[in-house]
């Protein structure tokens, strides 16, 4: 995406599938909306993103972070004929989207095109925000293939506060609090992919050894009831649901929006 990594993560990303492994790769971006003023941008920036990526085309291109207002702007500048024609001169290969709005918004856009992609927020503490449970299985059900981002929202669910921490322990299946919350969402039968934010090599090494051990419906009753319980846990001490995803940034009166939230999520969080 065009503002990850401080706007270095496509070029980062370039360098690093040099030398044969482009074609490993299911390579995905997204076009940068909120940057996006008329029909021609859509060139302007898709163009630069494969340059930055090394690459003459996209396996899948994403409309970023698609809500009421943007989507309003796909349909007014005629943005998805852009994407079908990009699609017809071999840069893309399939069209999706990200989605930060409510479910409402989910399902219009949903039944507006016939898309390959979906990519919504999910885990085990948001299934009743932006796209929800609901919005996850009609995406499924239209036959879209749902990629789901922030699994362990944003890492809040990878550090549990005591209180989860004891309903974690009396489990029959002993799991880290990273692997409860990907358990969740790999049991899913609606989930195609599950994007994790990792930062070290140790993270690396715990995702993967989580991935290696999931599976559709493979938790147990005993597990979704511990899950649904540090659900009720967490839901209780976040007063604002808030991903740190930046979406709303920057602020026009120049307020750090997410860094607030976070502080007074943290607070109410830990109780000091």
């Amino acid at each position: 995406g065009w503002i990850y990594g401080l706007g270095a993560s496509e070029k980062v990303i370039g360098e690093a599938l040099k030398d044969g492994y482009r074609e490993k790769v299911f390579l995905v971006t997204k076009l940068p909306m909120f940057l996006v003023r008329k029909t021609e941008d859509f060139y302007k920036y898709l163009n630069q993103q494969l340059k930055s990526l090394q690459t003459d085309y996209l396996d899948a291109y994403f409309f970023h972070g698609l809500s009421r207002n943007s989507f309003k702007k796909v349909k007014e500048l005629k943005l998805i004929e852009k994407m079908e024609e990009a699609i017809e001169n071999g840069l893309i290969k399939h069209i999706g989207f990200s989605f930060h709005d409510t479910l409402p918004v989910f399902k219009e856009i949903i039944d507006y095109y016939d898309w390959d992609l979906a990519q919504i927020q999910y885990n085990y503490m948001d299934t009743a925000i932006q796209a929800t449970h609901e919005g996850l299985k009609y995406a499924h059900e239209k036959g879209i293939e749902v990629v789901v981002m922030e699994p362990v929202k944003g890492g809040k669910l990878a550090n549990p506060t005591e209180e989860a921490l004891e309903i974690m322990k009396k489990a029959s299946n002993q799991r880290t609090p990273v692997d409860w919350a990907l358990q969740y969402v790999w049991n899913q039968p609606e989930v195609a992919v599950v994007l994790s934010g990792m930062g070290s090599k140790k993270m690396v090494d715990e995702n993967v050894e989580s991935a290696s051990n999931s599976g559709i419906n493979s938790l147990s009753e005993e597990d979704n009831k511990i899950i649904s319980e540090l659900a009720d846990i967490y839901r209780k001490s976040i007063l604002v649901q808030c991903t740190a995803c930046k979406y709303c940034m920057p602020c026009p009166y120049g307020v750090n929006i997410p860094e607030n939230f976070a502080v007074l999520n943290n607070v109410a969080y830990s109780g000091q």
